[in-house]
């Protein structure tokens, strides 16, 4: 590790240090019983302290079911780094660090674990990256951080609730995030690249949930409007169901010489 990825991880840990409390050496934390794991979740599972700062994280360890204080994770997050591991749940040692920092968007923990050496393409047990989170939050600064340490904007999620596979692109076009959208085709997202279920495409979703301005880049960039998914639905006929004229009428008159 670098001198100065080691002074970062101190600085950091200086700067946590007068809003953290109780904090609690690593190698200390016992570890939870089957039983009391669900009685913990309420507890920070470092300082062992209840939520009356109303600070917890919002991606607790999924394993353990603990949750933590964000400036106790971080804390130990960053003694983890300056000891040349990697950010891991301090339970189970799973590693979650690189998407808990893009979801709760602290960039400069995010720039020290990457520093660090954490792969950006590592996925949590969710089946998504933290380019997928970013994007799912609309993190833009996160989502140009990570593209810029490598990561790639066709990577599919893995599983999720729903079993679809999809892409950064097509979270970012679904929720509605427009200056993730410009930022992932900027950086040469595939435009049309299907959902590996149903065959949908990024157009498809974001004239569904009515989102013009994301329709607008997406043909800008040369996205199919005739595109068909699996079950017979177009960019228009999902407009369709919706209602919404502005999308409609753009889908029905769009031309590739218009952009």
């Amino acid at each position: 590790m670098s001198f100065l990825a080691k002074y970062r991880a101190w600085f950091l840990i200086m700067m946590l240090a007068p809003y953290t409390k109780h904090i609690a050496c690593s190698s200390l934390v016992p570890s939870p019983s089957d039983e009391d794991a669900s009685e913990n979740a309420l507890l920070c599972g470092i300082c062992h302290m209840t939520d009356t700062d109303n600070c917890f994280i919002t991606l607790p360890c999924k394993i353990t079911k603990h949750s933590f204080h964000r400036s106790c994770l971080l804390h130990h997050w960053c003694n983890l780094i300056a000891h040349d591991a990697p950010a891991t749940c301090p339970y189970c040692e799973s590693c979650f660090g690189l998407s808990s920092a893009t979801y709760e968007n602290h960039l400069d923990l995010l720039e020290l674990l990457l520093d660090a050496g954490e792969n950006v393409a590592t996925f949590t047990k969710e089946g998504a990256t933290a380019l997928h989170y970013a994007c799912e939050m609309g993190h833009n600064d996160a989502v140009k951080l990570l593209l810029a340490r490598g990561a790639k904007t066709e990577t599919y999620t893995r599983t999720n609730s729903a079993g679809i596979f999809i892409t950064p692109l097509h979270i970012a076009a679904e929720i509605g995030h427009t200056n993730v959208t410009d930022t992932l085709l900027a950086a040469g997202a595939h435009v049309d690249a299907r959902i590996k279920r149903n065959k949908g495409t990024a157009l498809q979703l974001a004239a569904l949930h009515g989102h013009l301005r994301i329709v607008i880049a997406l043909l800008k960039a040369g996205a199919d409007k005739s595109a068909v998914s699996a079950y017979g639905d177009t960019a228009y006929s999902l407009a369709l169901q919706t209602n919404n004229l502005c999308i409609i009428t753009l889908l029905k008159i769009w031309e590739p010489w218009m952009a």
